[in-house]
């Protein structure tokens, strides 16, 4: 399976399998603005800008509201999944102009990818655009960013790796738990990029049932 979808100047070769489970859980946008209403806060719009993002460049854990961020692991539960398609350019680590999509085919903003690349080639740019996983959590740690919910951005790399390890909960019979596994998230084996570079894969494991915790 490839994990990004390379652009050419004769096509855009897309990824041989798009799909990526999305975890059925309880978890409700419009429940959660029901019940913040009664609070007398209205108008509140969620989705996964709404939380910070955590991580893993290189061998470091780090989140983007907290520079103080870098554990070596932490304890989550895993409230849903969902894929995430990066356009960037890859021969400049700079490039200002990245554009997010939830379905690989419009951004955001709704302009359809193919002609934000067209415009990058145009240019003599090198667009790329990769597929990540975004897996939204709640944190269960001993500071202070305890029960708060997180996004964790599983970079291309990874993304088979953490599949996998729900296919795992599946055969195992435990993804009918999910939301009442506690799941340790820590740095993984380590590989070498091609540009000879160091990096380290997003490993997930299950570590204990949140009732059983005191």
């Amino acid at each position: 399976m490839n994990d990004t979808t390379i652009v050419s100047n004769q096509s855009v070769i897309e990824a041989n399998d798009k799909e990526v489970s999305t975890v059925s859980t309880t978890f409700s946008k419009e429940a959660i603005k029901a019940e913040l209403a009664k609070f007398g806060l209205s108008g509140l719009e969620f989705d996964y800008g709404s939380f910070p993002v955590i991580c893993l460049k290189g061998s470091t854990f780090e989140m983007n509201d907290d520079a103080d961020f870098s554990p070596n692991s932490f304890d989550v539960t895993v409230i849903k999944t969902n894929e995430k398609y990066v356009l960037t350019d890859l021969s400049d680590n700079n490039f200002q102009g990245v554009k997010y999509s939830s379905d690989g085919i419009n951004t955001t903003d709704g302009e359809p990818l193919k002609n934000i690349v067209t415009n990058l080639l145009e240019q003599g740019r090198n667009p790329i655009v990769k597929r990540y996983l975004d897996v939204l959590v709640q944190l269960h740690t001993e500071d202070k960013h305890n029960k708060k919910l997180a996004v964790l951005s599983i970079s291309p790399t990874s993304v088979s790796r953490v599949s996998g390890f729900f296919y795992q909960l599946r055969l195992q019979g435990q993804l009918e738990q999910l939301k009442d596994l506690i799941i340790t998230v820590s740095k993984g084996q380590v590989r070498t990029s091609k540009g000879g570079h160091n990096y380290r894969l997003w490993a997930f494991e299950v570590k204990q049932l949140l009732s059983q915790v005191a």
